[in-house]
């Protein structure tokens, strides 16, 4: 679930690997055909949980494409470093893409830095494809990917990619090679700049994912507390003190549902955290 140090009991600490866009030891600058995509792995939930949430950091090579395509999840998109031309937008550092299930979106044009971006699964359903058009596209063919685990790197091909029909209401992408994301519905944009909520699923839905982007002043402090679910957290900006450790840009906490979290205070820049929920409950924090 969540490799790293344990700061307390359902409370751990990790970080993003190092290299920006171009992964630990410039991984993805390696020769390969197509461009070679790194990518590390956190899973929000528990084995007996109906579903679990999953937050890939994914690192691509410049002027890498992929073709227009969609998932069958909800999906939370973000730069953190490099640029990304999705559609007709051309993403950057704090750029939020938010999409619904089953609709069509792309292509994904990596910069000339190359892009690192997290691409969140609400419910970490693997499904979607791309229509038959881009059967033979140089990317889904040639490729191969590198798969993080603490201390392994393992080198494999790209996937087994699903062909299929356009979902209800993308058929007027056929025939293109790229779309517009604005007015197109199930597709929003956003920014991570100033704070911000994202609610990854209908809005009746109980279970459906939540992600915050959460500003703390300095010296700012969120008191000892308790989550009703899970909660993966993630510096972008500052500092801040979690108990008695101190957390610098690129550390994550990830909390287990009903676990304690220690006092957290922020440093004297303030701080800025990019928070995932694996449902909208962990949203709560419970002050004993």
């Amino acid at each position: 679930m969540a490799h790293g140090e344990r700061l307390a009991p359902g409370v751990t600490v990790t970080r993003l690997e190092p290299g920006g866009a171009n992964g630990p030891d410039d991984v993805v600058l390696s020769d390969v055909v197509g461009g070679l995509t790194w990518q590390d792995l956190w899973y929000l939930g528990s084995d007996d949980d109906d579903f679990r949430m999953c937050i890939p950091d994914v690192r691509m090579p410049a002027n890498q494409i992929w073709p227009l395509h969609w998932h069958d999840d909800w999906m939370f998109i973000t730069v953190l470093d490099g640029s990304v031309l999705v559609g007709d937008w051309l993403m950057r550092p704090g750029d939020v893409l938010v999409t619904a299930p089953n609709v069509e979106y792309g292509p994904l044009v990596n910069g000339p830095r190359g892009c690192q971006l997290l691409e969140v699964f609400a419910r970490n359903r693997k499904g979607g494809g791309y229509a038959p058009e881009y059967h033979d596209h140089p990317t889904l063919r040639g490729p191969g990917r590198v798969m993080y685990r603490p201390g392994i790197y393992k080198y494999g091909p790209a996937g087994v990619f699903n062909f299929s029909a356009r979902p209800s209401g993308s058929e007027a992408n056929e025939g293109n090679q790229t779309m517009t994301i604005d007015g197109t519905p199930g597709l929003f944009k956003g920014s991570l700049t100033g704070g911000g909520r994202w609610e990854l699923g209908e809005s009746d839905d109980p279970d459906r994912g939540i992600a915050l982007s959460t500003n703390l002043a300095p010296g700012g402090k969120i008191p000892s507390h308790r989550l009703l679910d899970w909660r993966w957290s993630l510096v972008i900006g500052g500092g801040l003190t979690l108990g008695s450790r101190r957390l610098n840009v690129g550390d994550i906490v990830i909390a287990e549902s009903e676990s304690a979290i220690p006092e957290a205070e922020a440093g004297t820049a303030g701080a800025r955290l990019l928070e995932f929920g694996r449902t909208v409950r962990s949203e709560t924090r419970l002050f004993d």
